[in-house]
């Protein structure tokens, strides 16, 4: 259950990033969107960090659980003012879904 927790959590990292970069492509030379292109690379590194966390060399289940939520919900807070076409929401459920596999996946292999 863990490995399929972390990989969900990665492809939910892909699609985030994905979004990001399609939203850079759409509207990066715009000046309209000047000032708040800093909102879209917080988006793109937190997406990259919420999709690797549980990956990272020494990071248990739950804390893994815990950055991968915070991250992501961070990152899809950061996408709204900086551009609100993205598909960056699409990423949640399978971060959702990956930090509970994670966590039930860690639980039951200390148990076994």
């Amino acid at each position: 259950m863990y490995r399929i927790g972390a990989w969900l959590s990665l492809i939910g990292g892909g699609v985030a990033v994905a979004s990001v970069v399609r939203g850079f492509l759409e509207i990066g030379g715009d000046p309209a969107y000047q000032g708040r292109l800093a909102f879209g690379v917080a988006a793109l590194l937190l997406g990259a960090l919420a999709g690797i966390a549980a990956f990272l060399p020494g990071m248990r289940p739950a804390m893994a659980s815990v950055v991968i939520i915070v991250a992501g919900i961070l990152g899809f807070a950061a996408t709204l003012p900086w551009y609100i076409n993205t598909f960056y929401v699409a990423a949640l459920p399978l971060w959702i879904i990956g930090t509970a596999l994670l966590l039930f996946g860690g639980f039951s292999a200390r148990r076994a």
